[in-house]
């Protein structure tokens, strides 16, 4: 069966790229994203099965099942995974410095810390998969959704659904920005973006949104104005809300943290009963993808590499530098094993206050070791799935291993000076005039500061907030632990009310999500099977078409105007 083809790579990479600008877009608008590989794999196999029904002589034939696990690794390494910390730790930097990195120092800091999080993700390899064998649930899912795309019919409702939507937003934008037939006012720009994220969430954590948001302007905002903080609600949200927000998010996270940190000890013991087999011997039955002399030496020159490139051009010392690259390996480990034993990674945040605790040397060193963490932490769970979900399926370790490769440096190449464009200066995410909110760039700029000044720092109104977020967060998390799953969708989602405390004073937004929120509820009950047939193929169509055009438009007019 074919299984590394130019094909599934050319695919991949594209459909990766394309992907992943939405989830740049998505990232600096809103903080969350979308799962790029098998998002791409679900839009390439029913197009590249309709073009093989055309013309196969021209066309080609449909893909394999292999083939088809390669192209979403490579999507995956393109799209998700090398991005992890550009709408988070770059934004963050751009609000605390006023203005980003050069655009050819950061593709190299991510591509360089990105391949070394490919090598900490081998180094876990035989551990993690060979050894222990962990179940990564979100690989078992993958690879069964791979398998049911490959026995679908060619006509597929969730490929109708797909190719309707994505046509659907492509005609109101072009209508809306460049034939100007529709007035922005009916559907601002966007807002078809906001429908598809709230349908992805779910109606919990859009009404958890729109609860939060009427704390925030309905209590906090006001009463920062009556204080004389700010002098409107535009100027009071997101800069003095988020500290509310950020530690809600964070209290909530450490919670789910511990709680995740407690069932791997059990696991862990459990394990422990049983003799490991030794590590000769797996090598023998399942031989690793890179030699081990190989992979240590590339591990070492990278990492020298990401300690000069941290001295050198962002100010880190080298000692600081080698510390963080170990903190990294550590919190690479340990965010690859709750991905395997929940089926998702720990929150960012955790990454960020772990890497503050133990490396202590300032705001601007707390952002570059943060951004070392999200980059190797991500590149590294993400191989570690992926190399489940081929095992799974019978593909070979080190096809995956070339094609995560192959992803992971075109969408650096790619997505990182797309960022640039968009976010050329601190106004585009900082000012009432902003172009995006930045929400997660300013939670890690927010985290940050907490960390190097502390709460005490905080005026008298902030420093309530705050406390009063913390015991929310705190509740919400101890609630979703022991009240039973059937209840849970009655439990305000501490995410969404975190993240309304993030955006600025825009209805727009929050009503969008919240009609999103509410067709993921109602469409189901007219006809059960429609949520996974129409709704979430429809958002992610949504999501996909809108943001491509909001971006690349900007994109033009920046060029246009330069």
């Amino acid at each position: 069966m074919p299984q590394l083809t130019p094909r599934a790579l050319a695919w991949g990479a594209v459909l990766g790229c394309l992907l992943g600008v939405s989830n740049v877009y998505l990232g600096l608008l809103i903080g969350v994203g979308i799962s790029v590989g098998l998002t791409a794999a679900l839009i390439a196999i029913p197009m590249q099965r309709g073009l093989a029904g055309v013309a196969p002589g021209w066309l080609g034939r449909e893909f394999s099942l292999l083939e088809s696990c390669v192209l979403q690794t490579t999507a995956s390494g393109a799209g998700y995974a090398v991005i992890s910390s550009l709408p988070s730790v770059a934004v963050a930097w751009v609000l605390t410095q006023g203005a980003p990195v050069s655009p050819a120092r950061l593709v190299a800091w991510t591509l360089c810390t990105s391949l070394l999080g490919l090598c900490f993700g081998l180094l876990l390899q035989r551990r993690f998969l060979a050894r222990e064998e962990l179940a990564f649930p979100f690989s078992v899912g993958a690879a069964a959704t791979l398998r049911a795309a490959q026995d679908r019919p060619r006509s597929s409702p969730q490929a109708r659904a797909l190719l309707a939507s994505v046509s659907g937003a492509t005609l109101v934008g072009v209508s809306r920005d460049i034939l100007k037939w529709v007035p922005g006012m009916w559907v601002p720009p966007g807002s078809l973006v906001m429908v598809g994220v709230g349908a992805l969430m779910g109606p919990r954590l859009a009404v958890s949104m729109l609860l939060g948001w009427a704390a925030c302007f309905g209590w906090l905002v006001p009463a920062l104005i009556e204080r004389g903080v700010a002098e409107s609600a535009e100027a009071a949200a997101p800069l003095h809300t988020a500290w509310a927000g950020s530690v809600l998010l964070v209290s909530a996270v450490l919670v789910h943290t511990l709680r995740a940190g407690v069932s791997m000890l059990r696991s862990l013991r459990l394990r422990a009963a049983a003799p490991p087999a030794p590590l000769e011997a797996l090598d023998a039955l399942e031989p690793p993808p890179v030699p081990r002399a190989v992979l240590w030496a590339g591990t070492g020159l990278l990492a020298l590499a990401s300690v000069a490139m941290a001295s050198l051009g962002l100010g880190v010392s080298w000692a600081l530098g080698l510390l963080a690259v170990g903190v990294s390996l550590a919190l690479t480990a340990f965010t690859c094993r709750v991905m395997a034993e929940t089926g998702s990674p720990p929150d960012v945040a955790v990454n960020q206050m772990a890497s503050g605790l133990l490396l202590r040397g300032g705001l601007m060193a707390n952002l570059v070791h943060s951004s070392l963490v999200f980059n190797t932490s991500a590149v590294g769970t993400d191989l570690l799935a992926n190399l489940k979900t081929a095992k799974l399926l019978g593909a070979g370790a080190r096809q995956q291993l070339v094609a995560q490769g192959v992803g992971c440096t075109l969408g650096v190449l790619v997505l990182v000076p797309i960022f640039c464009l968009l976010v050329p200066d601190a106004s585009a995410v900082s000012g009432e005039a902003a172009r995006f909110p930045g929400v997660a760039g300013q939670q890690v700029r927010t985290l940050a500061v907490l960390l190097e000044q502390g709460v005490g720092s905080l005026p008298p109104l902030q420093l309530w907030s705050v406390l009063l977020a913390a015991v929310a967060g705190v509740t919400l998390a101890l609630a979703e632990t022991l009240v039973p799953r059937q209840w849970h969708r009655f439990i305000p989602s501490a995410l969404g009310l975190g993240l309304a405390f993030l955006l600025p004073f825009e209805v727009s937004v929050v009503a969008c999500i919240c009609i999103g929120g509410v067709l993921r509820w109602a469409v189901p009950r007219w006809r059960p099977e429609a949520e996974e047939q129409w709704v979430l193929p429809a958002a992610c169509g949504l999501i996909s078409a809108e943001s491509l055009l909001l971006v690349f438009g900007t994109i033009l007019a920046a060029m246009w105007a330069s």
